[in-house]
């Protein structure tokens, strides 16, 4: 096994400084990864600003999406076996244990937020995925957010059946919108979307999304061609299952409020970061649910499963900046200045 590197966040403000970094030692439930491509999220350059999370301590280890093999398997890990390929949401924001960061040659990574990929899949495409996973089936599934159906799944099939609920999901060619979409369809939810015009076919053809609206629209011609697609809906035998909002920023929760107001609906899921958090808690409508995990359902059952079938493809494209760890603070750059429908990728 080589020596491990890092991009390591020396202080807040400072920009990443590619160097050493111990080689990580798995707890019982973890196994070590070596990483062939990690991806670069909105929080990556929030904790580099120092506009989030005050409690993890510096210098630190950030990332959350990698894609690599197994290297090291912790004596309480089922499942996973060395020279797997696999592709790991890092939690090192959880953990807070520089180990658990992706932005380094070797992560230490949770065998429950882990899947093994199919061979078609390359590292640098499975990469894009982890953290959506992660968060757009805790706000879809878990029973204290929107508590949807799970899909159903076998050995041998993936199969949805038609649950007769729709959902609005706020962002469909966001990372974790795009991923949301495909979850809810594999539970046979019927989808509304919004993203922006030129992505909008995608967004249907691609991911699945049966409405999509452009976002860039007048705030109130949004809201009644959504209410009009949940009334379709409801015409038909849906119930409407809530709103799941992948982009979280105050314009988009004002469009919310008054959708709600139009549906008298009664269910939400802001994904908040927490900068905003603190901000719009006393603006938040009292039908708002915050974020946990959930992890075996989908990370354990559904995942592989869904990526050899099809039912799960690797959406937004990734945008490759180039190779090495000295790539990555170029990446949290751009991550920052804004990306369509695509999510920068390093490969290692």
């Amino acid at each position: 096994m080589t020596a491990n590197q890092a991009a390591w966040l020396d202080a807040k403000g400072k920009r990443l400084e590619v160097r050493d970094a111990n080689m990580p030692i798995p707890g019982p439930d973890e196994m070590i990864v070596r990483n062939h491509a990690v991806a670069v999220n909105p929080v990556d350059w929030k904790m580099q600003d120092g506009s989030l999370l005050d409690y993890v301590g510096l210098p630190f280890i950030l990332g959350c999406d990698a894609a690599g093999v197994v290297v090291e398997i912790g004596n309480a890990v089922v499942g996973f076996k060395k020279g797997d390929r696999v592709m790991i949401h890092c939690i090192s924001l959880c953990t807070v244990k520089s180990q658990s960061g992706a932005f380094q040659t070797f992560s230490a990574a949770n065998f429950h937020m882990a899947s093994k990929i199919p061979k078609f899949l390359s590292f640098t495409d499975a990469t894009v995925l982890p953290l959506a996973i992660s968060t757009a089936a805790d706000g879809l599934y878990a029973h204290n957010k929107l508590g949807l159906p799970l899909p159903l799944h076998s050995s041998n099939t993936i199969t949805a059946t038609p649950s007769k609920q729709s959902v609005f999901i706020w962002g469909g060619s966001s990372s974790v919108g795009a991923v949301a979409i495909q979850l809810a369809k594999a539970s046979g939810l019927a989808v509304i979307t919004t993203a922006s015009a030129h992505n909008l076919a995608s967004v249907k053809s691609d991911l699945g999304a049966d409405y999509a609206f452009d976002y860039t629209k007048a705030p109130e011609r949004t809201v009644e061609n959504i209410a009009n697609a949940v009334s379709e809906l409801k015409a038909k035998g849906y119930d409407f299952g809530g709103v799941f909002d992948a982009i979280s920023l105050p314009s988009t929760f004002a469009v919310i409020e008054h959708l709600f107001d139009a549906l008298d609906a009664s269910n939400l899921l802001m994904v908040v970061d927490e900068e905003r958090e603190a901000n719009m808690e006393q603006k938040k409508p009292k039908k708002v649910k915050k974020l946990a995990v959930v992890s075996g359902p989908i990370w354990g059952e559904f995942v592989l499963r869904a990526l050899e079938k099809g039912s799960l493809r690797a959406f937004p494209r990734a945008e490759v900046l180039g190779r090495g760890l000295k790539f990555i603070q170029e990446g949290i750059d751009k991550s920052k200045e804004g990306v369509s429908y695509r999510k920068i990728v390093i490969e290692i």
